[in-house]
Parts: structure tokens; C-alpha cells; sequence
């Protein structure tokens, strides 16, 4: 039983899913990443590919692509997350090849505000736990944490070599949170 099937339709076998879609955008290469800013009832949506990140939040025909928001990149694996501070609303994007880039709600802007300690370019991945920005710092055991409520600043070390002590290096972090069932 399910109380609510979002584009799935019943059977007696199972569930079939609704086919069909309709063109969004279009970008001038293979989409390799999506980024969602959300912020006081401003809503955007940006792609990226290998080198630009385009807004695609209302293109003028999806048939067409929109000029790029951000140009010059080397990689378009990103890893993206929005962040809440006393100073606004940010979306920070890492990619581990280029600095940091941090959308405010109306523009993009490189290493701004930087980060320092660990080069935002050696970052492949960050993510939010609380009021800290955390960061995976490429080819190592380490990981990164900025000041609490900020998304620049010195950055300082927690290294984890001596926890995995077998080698390695860290992928990925996440928050997790075990609900006590109450």
C-alpha cells in the first residue's frame, strides 16, 4: 500500500513509472553537475559542465543555451552545498581542481571570501554539519573545518591518519543522526 505515488502508477504487479519529460535547458556540453540555490523565495537552479556553470533557472528557450555564469573552469565535478551565516544566504561549490566558488544570491564570485589553511583548490569535497563548514582536503587523511557561522576564514586541520591507520584517503564526509524513535 502507498498513500501517495508521485509519477507512479499502480498495477496489479507493481508500480509503473510515468514516461514522458519535458526539456528544462539546454548547455553547451554534457551536464555534469546540478546546483539548487534557495533562498527567501529566491529560487535558482544552475548546471554545469566540464569548464561553466550556466543559470538555468528561467532560460528564454530551452532549445538555446544561456551565457555561462562561470567560465574558465577545469573540472565540472562539483560537490555543492547551501550555507546559512549572519551575512546571508551562500552556495558553495568545490570542485578539487579550481578555488572555491560561492553564489550569494546574485552573482558568483572565486575564493571569496578565501580560504586559508588549506587551498580551496585541493577541496573535491565539503559539506555543512551545525554551524560549520567542513572540507575534504584531496589525497589525504585530513579534514578541514571553518570558523563556526563562516564560509571563509582560516580553515583548521582534523586529522584522521591515525584513525585509518591502513592508509587511504578521505572520500567524503556527512552528518548523521540516529532518531531515538520517541
Amino acid at each position: 500500500g502507498a498513500e501517495v505515488l508521485d509519477n507512479i502508477f499502480p498495477t496489479t504487479q507493481g508500480g509503473r513509472l510515468r514516461k514522458g519529460s519535458i526539456k528544462h535547458a539546454t548547455i553547451d556540453a554534457a551536464t555534469t553537475h546540478l546546483m539548487i540555490y534557495d533562498a527567501g523565495g529566491a529560487s535558482k537552479m544552475f548546471a554545469a559542465d566540464a569548464t561553466k556553470i550556466y543559470d538555468v533557472s528561467t532560460p528564454a528557450d530551452p532549445e538555446v543555451a544561456p551565457a555561462a555564469a562561470v567560465t574558465g573552469q577545469t573540472s565540472g565535478d562539483y560537490c555543492s552545498f547551501q550555507v546559512a551565516t549572519s551575512g546571508g544566504e551562500f552556495l558553495l561549490a568545490f570542485n578539487g581542481a579550481d578555488l572555491h566558488r560561492v553564489y550569494n544570491g546574485s552573482t558568483w564570485a572565486q575564493n571569496s571570501p578565501a580560504i586559508t589553511g588549506v587551498s580551496s583548490a585541493d577541496v573535491p569535497f565539503g559539506w555543512k554539519w551545525k554551524s560549520f563548514v567542513w572540507l575534504i582536503e584531496a589525497r589525504t587523511m585530513d579534514a578541514w573545518y571553518l570558523p563556526t557561522g563562516a564560509i571563509g576564514g582560516a580553515a583548521t586541520v582534523f586529522p584522521l591518519g591515525g584513525v585509518f591507520q591502513n592508509g587511504g584517503a578521505l572520500l567524503f564526509g556527512a552528518t548523521w543522526s540516529q532518531d531515538s524513535g520517541d
